[in-house]
């Protein structure tokens, strides 16, 4: 079923493309529309859904995509740059209790 589906469609091409019995050939086209009419539609409807898909995406629609961090930081988190009070270390540590 599937060559014969294959050869029809490279059949339909060439005479179309050589000129070959264009009037037979169209009128078989038509007739295959016909018959596949709601199959042709639903893919044409699944076509338009997934490009509209695809356009949502790229315009960053909400819910699709990655979250974006905030750039406001929470109250009471460092500043990135400001100055911060360093822990002190171990050897400092021991400095102040008198073991050093």
């Amino acid at each position: 079923a599937w060559n014969d589906y294959l050869e029809e469609r490279e059949e339909v091409a060439f005479n179309l493309c050589e000129g070959v019995d264009v009037r037979a050939t169209e009128a078989k086209l038509h007739a295959y529309a016909e018959r596949h009419a709601s199959a042709i539609a639903g893919a044409r409807a699944k076509k338009i859904g997934e490009k509209h898909k695809a356009e949502q995406r790229a315009e960053g629609a909400p819910g699709d995509g990655p979250k974006r961090m905030s750039v406001v930081p929470e109250e009471g988190a460092p500043q990135p740059g400001a100055a911060q009070e360093m822990p002190p270390s171990f050897a400092e540590e021991l400095d102040q209790q008198g073991g050093g």
